[in-house]
């Protein structure tokens, strides 16, 4: 063979390897471009891992089509709102919280979620108080655009060792250790949440009588936690700039693990937080004696909502809040967000994640109990190995949750008779507030919380350091300038004697 021809032959086979890397590079890009993505933006620590899985399953038993779900994080609303408002946001799903979800919707960031438009056979199990909560105070046009996901209350942690029944009498005040604690000083946790501390706060501020002959004094707790005028705002603060020398700090995510390790003892918390601590601070080994009542327990962790007397009865006071499902106006696959969203609400699936973070999921706990298809019966087994429910043969009926299930009776009274998790929703309305957008006073509301977590309100420390560092630089230099001077003056005598001594 000449030279002529190997060349020709060396480029033919470039040319080949390159066509067909070309063409092979389509073919896989063709193959994944098959695959539909998912884009997810939910809470930290919020899901069963196992359940995104196992959606990936579900959906292509249902549709035919392989999907893969792309599973990202955040830990404020905030975080969550800037990057929802962002122009080229790929977001399919989201999970803010009730007020983020109103703000979204007032900007016109989300499309309303019409969920008649497939089969998506478990969308009726959400619990309908929290849709009739919604509509009370967000109107009817709010139900259309999201979906509830989990619910609870805000609340207080506390180690039973150390917390004794004063500390719980003074209610909201225990955030600053109204009953001279002791072991509580340095020890309180405070989430760094201007909505969850401000809630908190307001509350403090009625149970103290601090705000008798004013305005605010006649509001309802839901429109109380919503008041966000100045006047209200500086009582807030000032509070606020008071409780700082009696706690250990502000806490995002942290709090849970610092009262299981002992690190703290007070948690301003949201109910499946403190769930999930409490269920980690079970020790079948140890007994703890819990202060406040003298009994022994296996718990090192309890939780509680303050209480406040109105009409001559005591019920809890403070704030229950809601997350869902909600799909913004830029989301890129719609229909899979909504059988998401449907999938999430199948009871086993509802019932793994409630397992897996400690929250109350949007399922109607009665369809739990009541109900006796597959996805229910999987996800009572679920509470069993679990150890949340027991053979119920022994007990008599009376107030117990009982469940039968091939002729077995089951009490589901520990896990879904809880008040701790299941609060009485309907009996709390007008005492256990929902949060709303701030509107125009938002800014302001952020501004009073930073100078709070800054210190005081006038920077005197960092004032008085300045001063005290400009001091000394003056000083230096004045030390500096003293000693020339002197040795200037020294100078000419020193050249006189030398002069003398020459001579």
């Amino acid at each position: 063979m000449n030279k002529k021809a190997i060349k020709i032959l060396i480029v033919s086979v470039i040319i080949a390897v390159i066509v067909g890397g070309t063409i092979a590079g389509i073919v896989v890009v063709n193959l994944d471009r098959k695959k539909e993505k998912l884009v997810v933006y939910n809470w930290a620590d919020y899901i069963d891992p196992a359940n995104i899985t196992l959606f990936e399953e579900y959906y292509k038993q249902k549709t035919g089509k392989e999907i893969e779900v792309v599973y990202s994080t955040f830990d404020t609303n905030e975080t969550m709102m800037t990057e929802v408002t962002k122009g080229d946001s790929q977001i399919d799903l989201v999970c803010p919280s009730e007020y983020s979800i109103q703000k979204l919707k007032e900007k016109n960031l989300l499309q309303p979620l019409d969920m008649s438009d497939g089969d998506y056979e478990f969308i009726s199990n959400v619990y309908p108080a929290i849709r009739d909560r919604v509509e009370s105070i967000f109107g009817a046009e709010m139900n259309g655009y999201f979906v509830p996901y989990m619910w609870g209350t805000l609340g207080i942690m506390y180690n039973v060792e150390k917390v004794r029944k004063e500390d719980l009498e003074a209610g909201w005040g225990i955030l600053w250790n109204k009953a001279n604690n002791p072991e509580l000083e340095g020890k309180i946790l405070v989430k760094d949440s201007v909505r969850d501390v401000y809630a908190a706060t307001v509350c403090y501020l009625k149970e103290e009588g601090k705000l008798d002959g004013t305005p605010y004094a006649a509001l309802s707790i839901e429109q109380l936690i919503n008041t966000v005028d100045n006047t209200l705002l500086k009582m807030c603060e000032t509070v606020l700039l008071e409780q700082r020398k009696h706690i250990k700090g502000y806490e995002v995510d942290f709090g849970k693990d610092d009262m299981i390790n002992k690190i703290a003892y007070v948690d301003l918390a949201w109910s499946g937080d403190a769930m999930y601590a409490i269920e980690e601070s079970y020790n079948p080994d140890k007994t703890f004696k819990n202060l406040a009542t003298g009994e022994e327990t296996n718990y090192l962790l309890d939780y509680f909502v303050p209480t406040i007397e109105i009409d001559g009865e005591e019920k809890e006071f403070g704030n229950v809040w809601f997350d869902g499902w909600a799909i913004p106006k830029t989301a890129q696959n719609v229909p899979a967000a909504k059988e998401f969203i449907n999938f999430m609400c199948r009871p086993d699936v509802a019932m793994r994640n409630m397992m897996e973070i400690g929250y109350t999921c949007s399922f109607d706990p009665d369809k739990y109990i009541a109900g006796e298809d597959e996805f229910t019966i999987e996800a009572i087994n679920c509470l069993l190995e679990n150890e949340y429910i027991e053979i119920a043969e022994n007990y008599p009926d009376g107030d117990c949750i009982i469940k039968e299930i091939d002729g077995v009776k089951y009490d589901l009274t520990e896990f879904f008779g809880d008040h701790r998790r299941y609060p009485d929703f309907k009996k709390s309305e007008g005492t256990l507030g929902v949060m709303q957008d701030f509107g125009a006073q938002n800014d302001a509301v952020v501004s009073m919380w930073e100078r709070v977590k800054g210190g005081d309100e006038f920077p005197w420390k960092l004032i008085v350091a300045i001063v005290a560092c400009v001091a000394i630089v003056a000083g230096a230099f004045g030390l500096c300038f003293l000693v020339r001077h002197v040795k200037s003056k020294r100078q000419p005598h020193i050249d006189a004697d030398s002069e003398q001594q020459t001579a």
